[in-house]
C-alpha cells in the first residue's frame, strides 16, 4: 500500500473510532437573513417615532407575528402579512398599517408563523430595519436576525416556545457576550440591552440578570455592573467609551436590589444597540457577538397571537 493511501486509511479510521464532538452552534447576527428578527430599541415617547421596515426576500408571501414589550412591562402583539419578494413599513406611533401602536420605549420581536398564526415556522428570508426620529434627528439600525435550522415553511419546535439553542430543529443561538467599539470623540451615548430569555405570554414572568461591563481606562481594564429586569436603557459614562464588553451574569446583589428570592437572577445572553451623538450627527453602533450561548428562548401565546394586551393580569 502506498504511503499516501496508508495515511488516508489511518485518518478515516481515526474518525471512526474517535468520540464525536458536538457540532458548533449557529449564532444570530445583524447581517444574515432570519426567521426571527429582534429590535432592541423602539421608541414612541412624546416627540419620537419609530418606523419598522420588514423585508421578505423569498417569492412566496408569509405571515409574521410581531410583539412589542415596553420598559414598563406592557405587551402588544399582532400579525401582519409580508408580500412575496417585497418590503413593508409602518410607524409604531401613528399606527397606519401597523399591527402595533405604542406610546413609550421598549423592544420588539417579529417571527414567521403559519397562516393561522398559531405556530412559528422556518422562513430564513426575513430582514429588518428600525428608523427612529427624535427632535428632528433621524437614525437607524438593522435588526438582530436568527435563522431557523429547519426546512423552509416547517414548524420549528413546540408552538409558543422559540428555542435559541443553535441546534438542529431550533433557532440560532444568542451571542455569548457583546463587544462594542465607540469612538473616543463621542460625547453622548445611550445603550439598549435586551435579555435573550423572555416571557411574552399574558401571564408572563420577568427575567432578571446583571450586565457586567468591561472597559479600558488609562490605568488598565476595569469593570462595572448594572442589574437588568427584561431590558435595560442606560447612558454610557464617558470613561467607558471606546471598547466595551458586556455579558449577562447571575448575581445575589441583584436579587436584593429587586427584592426577589435568592438565586433568581441568572446568567443570560444579551443583544443590543448603542445610540451615539458626535457633534451634530446621530447614528447607531452595533456590537459584535462573541461566542455562543444556547440557553436563550422566547415564550409567547401561540393560540392568542393576534390579540392586543394593554395590562398585565
Amino acid at each position: 500500500m502506498k504511503p499516501i493511501r496508508i495515511a488516508l486509511y489511518l485518518a478515516l479510521l481515526g474518525l471512526l473510532v474517535s468520540p464525536v464532538s458536538g457540532s458548533a452552534l449557529t449564532v444570530g447576527n445583524t447581517s444574515k437573513n432570519g426567521s426571527l428578527l429582534v429590535f432592541p430599541l423602539v421608541d414612541g415617547t412624546v416627540g419620537t417615532d419609530t418606523v419598522i421596515y420588514l423585508t421578505n426576500v423569498y417569492y412566496y408571501e408569509v405571515m409574521v407575528a410581531c410583539y412589542y414589550r415596553s420598559s414598563s412591562d406592557e405587551v402588544y402583539g399582532g400579525i401582519i402579512k409580508l408580500p412575496a419578494d417585497d418590503m413593508i413599513w409602518f410607524s409604531l406611533t401613528k399606527g397606519v398599517s401597523s399591527p402595533i401602536s405604542i406610546d413609550g420605549k421598549g423592544e420588539m420581536k417579529c417571527w414567521a408563523v403559519d397562516p393561522s398564526g398559531s405556530q412559528q415556522i422556518s422562513w430564513n428570508y426575513l430582514q429588518g430595519f428600525a428608523q427612529i426620529t427624535d427632535g428632528g434627528s433621524s437614525w437607524g439600525y438593522p435588526s438582530w436576525n436568527f435563522a431557523a435550522n429547519q426546512v423552509r415553511g416547517q414548524p420549528v419546535g413546540e408552538a409558543g416556545r422559540i428555542e435559541l439553542s443553535g441546534l438542529a430543529g431550533a433557532y440560532d443561538a444568542m451571542p455569548g457576550s457583546l463587544s462594542f467599539s465607540v469612538p473616543g470623540a463621542v460625547t453622548v451615548a445611550t445603550q439598549a440591552l435586551v435579555l435573550g430569555k423572555e416571557d411574552l405570554r399574558q401571564d408572563r414572568e420577568s427575567i432578571y440578570s446583571k450586565a457586567k461591563f468591561r472597559f479600558k481606562l488609562n490605568k488598565g481594564t476595569t469593570s462595572g455592573t448594572q442589574c437588568i429586569k427584561d431590558q435595560l436603557h442606560t447612558s454610557i459614562d464617558k470613561r467607558m467609551m471606546r471598547n466595551i464588553k458586556v455579558q449577562g451574569i447571575a448575581s445575589t446583589v441583584c436579587d436584593k436590589e429587586f427584592g426577589i428570592p435568592a438565586r433568581t437572577t441568572q446568567n443570560s445572553p444579551l443583544i443590543g444597540v448603542i445610540k451615539v451623538r458626535l457633534n451634530s450627527y446621530v447614528f447607531a453602533i452595533m456590537p459584535n457577538g462573541v461566542g455562543a450561548d444556547g440557553s436563550g428562548y422566547i415564550l409567547w401565546d401561540a393560540d392568542d397571537s393576534g390579540v392586543e394586551e394593554n395590562t398585565r393580569r
